[in-house]
């Protein structure tokens, strides 16, 4: 595996960010470089789906290990590989087409509504008890 440098922070941490290498730490873009052709891309994202194997495998893991790292796999390999991480949550509700699938996909959408439902009920009680004095 070649040795690539970020010529301004001398990280080795270098991944393709929508087609962009990007130093993951300066930020630093390199638009006419590709990872894909020197196979350093391959190999991280071939790491990365065995770290959430091995994650998902374990009894007791922190939900945040089981996170994909940004940029190293695409939307069909998080929904493979991390499918209940907060990535995959926002895949789905991305590609849901009604209201109705969003809030059946995305938790924040379902408590939302809960709460919404419980303050209207609430709500609607003061209103009959008010009227019926």
């Amino acid at each position: 595996m070649p040795d690539i440098i970020c010529e301004n922070c001398g990280s080795r941490n270098l991944v393709e960010i929508n087609g962009v290498v990007t130093c993951k730490a300066c930020g630093t873009k390199y638009p006419n470089m590709s990872l894909k052709n020197i196979g350093i891309d391959e190999e991280l994202k071939e790491q990365e789906i065995r770290r959430l194997v091995q994650e998902n495998n374990k009894f007791l893991t922190l939900p945040l290990s089981r996170e994909p790292k940004l940029g190293l796999l695409s939307d069909e390999e998080i929904l493979k590989y991390a499918p209940y991480s907060k990535a995959a949550e926002k895949i789905r509700t991305k590609n849901a087409k009604s209201i109705i699938e969003k809030i059946k996909v995305n938790k924040t959408y379902q408590i939302v509504l809960f709460l919404v439902g419980i303050y209207g009920f609430i709500f609607f009680i003061f209103i009959v008890i008010f009227l019926l004095r």
